[in-house]
């Protein structure tokens, strides 16, 4: 979550441990989804109103809300009002509909649609991956039952195998994707298949050597506004 809402969420973890008051509200997206996530893990006397979820009668709420809003727990007489009502700059994303949340990059409209294709069409693919329990190729038996040495998680393909695909495309998808397969490889198709090779492998360099973070990236062909578009 962004730090400078680390107060707030302290803030928050006071007020619910110490039942001094039954309300508190925020204006802050992350905390009332961190609230959520407790109250559906079976934190009970804790419920959550304005994400849409159906209120519940209990001892602690939270009320959420797009407003500013001046918390009784940090509020002094010495604070200016400007600072009071300041809302810290930050991207929203909405819990429906995630993709919305392209409309704050500073791109054409027309990017932002593309924007929000790519992200539809990653989910499309998403349907074809799983997270489920593997079984270690190890054998081992208590007495004449066979039991597992152990249980691990691991991605598993729910997709049907790949067809033919250039060798670019290919790489782009096999450097980022958890499983491949061939609804991955539509997917990334219906996004980037207009990009001549040269751009798919400018955007698997761009996106996946591993020291991108932490470097000034002073790649002359970064002045391409097509390029950029791409990335």
């Amino acid at each position: 979550m962004p730090v400078s809402e680390s107060k707030d969420m302290e803030e928050f973890l006071l007020w619910l441990l110490s039942g001094l008051t039954d309300k508190f509200t925020t204006s802050s997206s992350d905390i009332a989804g961190f609230a959520a996530c407790l109250s559906h893990l079976g934190i009970d006397t804790l419920s959550v109103e304005g994400l849409g979820y159906q209120p519940r009668d209990t001892s602690c709420r939270l009320i959420y809300s797009k407003r500013s809003i001046v918390s009784s727990q940090s509020y002094c007489r010495e604070t200016s009002s400007s600072e009071v009502f300041k809302r810290e700059l930050s991207t929203t994303v909405p819990l429906l509909h995630p993709e919305e949340s392209i409309v704050y990059f500073p791109t054409s409209l027309d990017i932002h649609n593309c924007c929000r294709h790519a992200w539809k069409a990653g989910q499309r693919a998403a349907n074809y991956v799983a997270l489920g329990v593997m079984i270690p190729k190890g054998e081992s038996y208590v007495g004449d039952i066979e039991v597992p040495d152990d249980l691990r998680y691991s991605f598993l393909n729910r997709g049907t195998e790949t067809q033919r695909v250039n060798v670019e495309m290919q790489a782009l998808a096999s450097a980022h994707a958890f499983v491949m397969n061939q609804e991955l490889l539509m997917e990334l198709q219906s996004c980037l298949g207009r990009e001549s090779l040269a751009t798919l492998t400018w955007l698997n360099f761009q996106t996946s050597r591993s020291d991108i973070r932490g470097v000034d990236i002073t790649d002359p062909v970064f002045n391409d506004g097509h390029r950029i578009n791409a990335y």
